[in-house]
């Protein structure tokens, strides 16, 4: 199981492996490219966003979820209805 909590999206960065590093920059860019009034804030040691609700998250699959990790980054919409 993974021990670690992450005080920042920058200390998050510095953890992941490369490719993963790759695609959550590329999503990260993509989300406030298109939504330049989202907040950024880490909550599960994951970034998500928000403008007065949760919007979407990017989950890295090195960033274990009910202690286990998996391939690749996960882009999901708190709401399917937005």
């Amino acid at each position: 199981m993974q021990n670690v909590n992450f005080r920042t999206v920058g200390e998050l960065l510095g953890f992941l492996p490369e490719e993963q590093l790759e695609m959550v920059e590329q999503l990260r860019t993509l989300v406030t490219e298109c939504l330049p009034e989202i907040e950024e804030g880490l909550s599960f040691n994951v970034p998500f966003y928000r403008r007065h609700k949760l919007i979407c998250y990017i989950w890295p699959g090195a960033v274990s979820w009910g202690g286990k990790t998996w391939d690749g980054v996960e882009f999901g919409f708190n709401y399917g209805y937005l």
